[in-house]
């Protein structure tokens, strides 16, 4: 996530506000926000996606316990 704020994105990275989980050995699609499968993370929006992902990480750890 370091990477992808210090360094341009647009061409190199296919992302979108959406990540993968692993729960019970069944892999599922999360969108970050509502629709997030369906945006892409852009030089502009990348500052956004990278507070989202470590918020849902957060929460997701926190969610296990």
């Amino acid at each position: 996530l370091q990477w992808m704020l210090n360094n341009p994105i647009e061409g190199v990275l296919e992302q979108t506000f959406s990540t993968e989980d692993e729960r019970f050995g069944q892999t599922t699609i999360e969108d970050l926000k509502p629709g997030g499968r369906d945006i892409e993370v852009t030089d502009v929006n990348k500052k956004e996606y990278v507070d989202m992902m470590v918020k849902w990480r957060i929460q997701k750890r926190i969610d296990e316990q």
